[in-house]
């Protein structure tokens, strides 16, 4: 049980949280002898985040949650006090704090040799660590789980609701599931969706792939992950959280056309969906598949018209000879007129139709912004002579600019917000 300190206030009423508060959700505490079991906290953790996430609530992040940490001197993977909790979120300007605990009860004789078993397998052949072994896990005993999550009101120091589950530990996903369930229902006004299709948009995966997967986020090393994750998808083959990762991993690598097909494996509703269509467009784009990044950003755009998918949907056009480009550079212009590289994009593609008096005038504004810019500087010396792209020349083609980070927090808190 949770201490007494958490204040006398901290009685369990039936407060709902107002729209527009923004949630953090830290790994529920171990409470049972089991210390190898202390993945399944944070396992809990990222089910609820994700389910919130997927569910329009203004979750924090996971990274977010861990760059928090790191600026409060904190020990990243320590045990932290309610206190240091409560502190974390109110530095990162969070409202509600998730939190809880789970207690492990081992099965009547059961010994170290009861476990879930793991094959051993070896990492998926599409991507780098091919023919690895699986990383070491430690023993699963069976026995049942007992799953206690509450919501903790910052501001008026008091707690709002307690959700308690218990189950088998086999079935720790279906557990996850159905407290995410109770969560969302508990904190989204408009929630409507029934258990049915609940279930279905966050299908269950195995234990040991779930177990793969946590321990990969909570790897210290970039090779540990992806052993990790490559685990995980090959016990689990439809598992997206696992799938998104080794996607960004490539992406970093540079390997556009194994991370495009580590993304594309995300389907609607599973989490990371709309981050993983941004960094699958990029992908396709720097892969020469433009038509394939168009499908992206403009079903991105449909959902986040925010100003880093609109310039990116317009670079794709414009490499496709698309006249919706310099619209769609315009927009993110006008959503954020202090960025260079929108100006830019809207002066190319100007200058590219002809418009050169505009076009100058645009280059202007992104040597105001970087005066040491060369592509701006030779291109307004082009729009000044009225000389457009010549055939052939090749220091002038593709030169628009695309964004590759995407942070929807704002546009999530401000939807949430109005609804």
């Amino acid at each position: 049980m949770f201490r007494a300190a958490v204040l006398a206030a901290s009685l369990l009423l039936a407060v709902v949280p107002s729209h527009g508060q923004s949630y953090l959700v830290a790994p529920l505490q171990n409470r049972s002898a089991a210390s190898n079991l202390d993945w399944i906290g944070e396992s809990v953790a990222e089910s609820l985040r994700a389910a919130m996430d997927s569910s329009d609530l203004p979750v924090l992040s996971r990274e977010e949650r861990e760059e928090g940490i790191k600026r409060l001197s904190l020990r990243p993977g320590a045990p932290m006090s309610f206190a240091s909790w409560t502190k974390l979120t109110e530095s990162l300007t969070a409202d509600f704090l998730i939190h809880g605990q789970f207690e492990f009860l081992p099965a009547p004789g059961s010994g170290a040799t009861d476990k879930v078993s793991v094959p051993p397998a070896t990492a998926p052949a599409n991507g780098e660590g091919a023919g690895e072994p699986a990383p070491p896990m430690h023993t699963t005993p069976k026995g049942q789980l007992r799953i206690d999550v509450r919501v903790f009101d910052r501001r008026h120091v008091l707690q709002t609701t307690e959700i308690i589950e218990r189950g088998p530990i086999e079935d720790l996903a279906l557990l996850e599931t159905l407290v995410a369930y109770r969560l969302v229902k508990f904190l989204a006004k408009d929630f409507r969706l029934s258990r049915e299709e609940f279930d279905r948009r966050h299908p269950p995966v195995k234990l040991t792939a779930k177990e793969y997967y946590i321990r990969g986020l909570m790897a210290s090393t970039k090779e540990a992950r992806h052993r990790y994750f490559a685990q995980a998808v090959l016990l689990e083959p439809s598992f997206a959280q696992p799938c998104f990762y080794l996607g960004l991993m490539q992406w970093d690598n540079n390997n556009y056309r194994v991370a495009a097909g580590w993304l594309e494996r995300i389907t609607t509703f599973q989490d990371h969906y709309w981050d993983a269509q941004f960094y699958l467009g990029l992908s396709r784009y720097q892969s020469a598949n433009f038509d394939g990044a168009l499908e992206a950003f403009r079903k991105l755009v449909s959902r986040y018209p925010v100003p880093e998918v609109m310039n990116n949907l317009g670079a794709v056009e414009l490499a496709l000879d698309m006249p919706e480009a310099l619209g769609h550079f315009k927009a993110a212009l006008d959503k954020d007129a202090s960025d260079p590289d929108y100006h830019f994009n809207v002066a190319y593609a100007l200058w590219r139709a002809g418009e050169f008096e505009a076009a100058a005038q645009k280059f202007r504004a992104v040597l105001d912004r970087v005066n040491d810019d060369q592509d701006a500087i030779l291109l307004l010396g082009r729009s000044l002579k009225q000389s457009g792209p010549r055939q052939g020349e090749v220091r002038t083609e593709g030169l628009e600019r695309l964004k590759e980070e995407l942070d929807l927090s704002e546009f999530r808190g401000a939807r949430h917000a109005a609804k």
